[in-house]
């Protein structure tokens, strides 16, 4: 890395960017997760679901139904194994 630069987990970033990642997610984008699914899948689903709890105003049980629809409708995909 260069010396400005810092390492992050993916998580760290979709956390920090949770209000571009509404904006994404609310205009219609489409995502693509690749990569394990207990450690990888398991903290970008937990930081989505934080994210629609708070950018989208809604309970646990809104974001979980907000995530369900995105995989239903093919804009939410997933490539997760281990």
């Amino acid at each position: 890395t260069e010396p400005d630069q810092r390492c992050m987990l993916v998580s760290e970033l979709v956390q920090s960017e949770g209000l571009k990642v509404w904006e994404h997610l609310e205009s219609g984008g489409y995502t693509y997760l690749c990569g394990g699914a207990r450690t990888f899948g398991a903290a970008i689903r937990k930081e989505l679901l934080n994210i629609l709890q708070e950018h989208g105003n809604m309970d646990f049980e809104g974001a979980q139904g907000y995530l369900r629809k995105l995989v239903e409708t093919g804009r939410l995909m997933e490539d997760l194994a281990d």
